[in-house]
């Protein structure tokens, strides 16, 4: 399903626009979903899941995402730079169950202008692929 958000994590110096984001790490998610199970698709809920026939739903948590930009390259290497945190959920469907969780945790070493969506690196995918069941 779609990512939710829980946190307040500060912003960065640029802001957050959510709905981008959440539409970006979707896509993200449900390539990488994908490449084990070609037909998954995005479902709005666990009720939206099961009249699919869906058996399990992988749900995301962002509880981090800070955006930094800087236009000085001393900037670049000292303070805050840009981080995610995104806890991920496998659900059984029927019967109810948590089947694994795992949570990302990514933050760069330099600010580089870019957006954060970048640290979702290898390992993010990783991750998501620890979460599902092998076929």
């Amino acid at each position: 399903m779609a990512p939710s958000l829980a946190g307040t994590a500060a912003p960065g110096n640029v802001g957050r626009n959510f709905p981008a984001i959440t539409a970006d790490l979707t896509t993200r998610i449900l390539s990488i979903v994908r490449e084990r199970f070609p037909d998954a698709d995005v479902a709005q809920g666990t009720i939206d899941a099961a009249t699919r026939g869906a058996t399990h739903l992988l749900v995301p948590t962002i509880t981090e995402w800070t955006e930094m930009r800087t236009d000085d390259p001393i900037g670049a290497l000292v303070g805050r730079h840009e981080s995610v945190t995104i806890a991920m959920r496998l659900m059984r469907l029927d019967p109810p169950a948590l089947i694994s969780e795992v949570t990302f945790h990514n933050r760069a070493r330099v600010t580089l202008n870019r957006k954060a969506l970048r640290l979702l690196d290898d390992r993010f995918r990783r991750d998501v692929l620890q979460l599902l069941p092998k076929r």
